[in-house]
């Protein structure tokens, strides 16, 4: 390694850069937009979760296990080799349910990027609606529970559904529900798309005894539903009167009504933002160090597992193809039909596409004019994946001869191969159509007067048949209609002896 950054040193830096952009593509910078964006999503999902803390640790490991390979550590390589031999069944394990919200999440949320999602917001007299039940629910010490959704589906994380409602938010509405006297409430009134659509609803508990070890059931539901989603909750104690708000696994008792409004008018900025800005707008404005530490991570990994793996050579043989040609026009006499190409990339760039998809495609309809001509073979001619650069081609030209082709009609003889049964023979075999109008070289047109069929065997028949057969064409003649090329009908007649 001090060799390699001895090495390093003595280059001019000029030199690094230019040779850094060089080996540098724009699918590149799309791979790591793919990647930050999905350890950003990861980050905000676990941010506020204990499993934070773990995949902390994981992703402590991994720095030391690419330090271990940059400094040619073989025991510790060697050690978190094993350990990350095992990583997904390790993830899969250590982080089921959050998994489970991060594939949930990304396709609810990212499944429309450019349009954030829109609700029905709770409007000004709703949101003072809400906060005056709160405030009343409290001065009567009656205990409430009440959840606001946020761009997370609640559905999976509720213990019961509850009972469905659907009803306008409404002060009155909210203290019956919470009425001692009502059968549902001791449940959770669950606020969704601007409107109340259930009640009696039983939530996940919270396992951090740290928090909820002063408080009651309500208040360890409102901080494990926060936990597993990112929903609000209000919860009110009936026996302090106090308001505490539930947000991002974090439960806060409130020291006045006021902070509830302001939290609320928080929440729903964030989450469903009246006015419509842009998605890109949108999105720098908010948790730019999860942006940061996401991206910077994934153009480490790209430096580190894409950048640094080792550039090679490779020799392709491929065909020479012409697209766009004029109808009027043929191609002949193609010297030659095939091109070697010495392509350069990086090694697992070779492994990701097909070669099939590696040519030489000419633009016939570029050609203006009839007999032999050369191209001169250019890398805007090759058709290759971008990451791949071409070094050398050979031959570095192709010659061939362009012909206007005129209209001819032409029969059609069947062809077919044995002979009838004994006893019987073969009386008439006839086409249908007998002819078509096909595009002949113009070279050509005095020398072709049919065309025949694919071999059809008619061995040991003993009755007329009639046979279905594709034309066997000749190079560079063509139907008028290349799209409908027509299956021809053999008929053969039989008779006996």
């Amino acid at each position: 390694m001090t060799q390699e950054l001895l090495a390093y040193a003595s280059i001019p830096f000029y030199a690094i850069i230019n040779s850094f952009f060089y080996n540098i593509y724009v699918a590149d910078f799309i791979d790591i937009l793919i990647i930050g964006i999905l350890l950003y999503t990861a980050f905000i999902l676990f941010k506020n979760t204990k499993s934070f803390f773990i995949l902390a640790g994981i992703m402590m490991f991994a720095a030391l296990y690419i330090i271990a390979i940059l400094f040619n550590l073989y025991l510790t390589s060697v050690v978190l080799q094993g350990f990350f031999g095992a990583f997904l069944v390790i993830l899969v394990i250590l982080f089921q349910e959050e998994l489970r919200r991060f594939f949930e999440f990304t396709a609810t949320r990212w499944k429309d990027p450019f349009k954030r999602k829109k609700m029905p917001v709770i409007v000004d007299d709703g949101l003072k609606q809400i906060i005056q039940a709160v405030s009343n629910l409290a001065h009567q010490k009656i205990g409430a529970l009440i959840i606001f959704e946020g761009n997370e589906i609640l559905d999976r994380y509720l213990e019961s559904d509850g009972v469905k409602l659907d009803g306008k938010i409404s002060e009155s509405l909210l203290e019956s529900l919470f009425d001692p006297s009502s059968p549902g409430h001791d449940g959770a009134v669950i606020i969704s798309k601007g409107k109340v659509s259930a009640f009696s609803v039983h939530l996940p508990l919270s396992s951090n005894i740290r928090e909820i070890g002063k408080y009651g059931t309500r208040h360890t539901a409102a901080l494990g539903i926060s936990e597993k989603s990112d929903a609000l909750a209000i919860s009110v104690s009936e026996e302090k009167g106090t308001v505490s708000v539930a947000l991002d696994g974090k439960l806060k008792t409130l020291q006045d009504i006021f902070q509830l409004e302001n939290i609320l008018n928080k929440f729903f900025k964030e989450k469903f933002p009246r006015t419509q800005n842009g998605f890109i707008e949108n999105w720098l404005k908010r948790n730019s160090k999860e942006k940061i530490a996401a991206f910077v991570i994934a153009a480490g990994l790209w430096f580190f597992l894409v950048y640094q793996t080792e550039t090679v050579q490779r020799i392709f043989v491929v065909p020479v193809e012409y697209r766009n040609l004029p109808v009027d026009l043929v191609i002949e006499e193609v010297k030659p039909t095939e091109i070697n190409l010495t392509l350069s990339g990086r090694s697992q760039s070779f492994n990701l596409f097909d070669q099939k998809m590696l040519g030489v495609s000419i633009d016939a309809s570029k050609i203006d004019k009839t007999g032999t001509q050369t191209v001169l073979i250019t890398e805007n001619l090759i058709r290759r994946p971008q990451n791949i650069k071409v070094l050398d081609v050979s031959p570095d030209k192709i010659q061939f001869t362009a012909r206007k082709v005129v209209e001819k009609t032409l029969l059609i003889i069947p062809k077919t191969e044995g002979n009838a049964a004994p006893g019987f023979f073969i009386e008439n075999i006839k086409a249908s159509p007998s002819s078509l109008p096909f595009l002949v070289p113009e070279n050509l047109a005095g020398q072709i007067e049919n065309i025949p069929t694919e071999s059809i065997n008619i061995a040991d028949i003993d009755k007329t048949a009639s046979f279905t057969a594709q034309l066997n064409l000749p190079p560079n003649i063509r139907l008028i209609n290349e799209e409908k090329m027509p299956a021809i009908q053999i008929s053969v007649t039989i008779k006996k002896f």
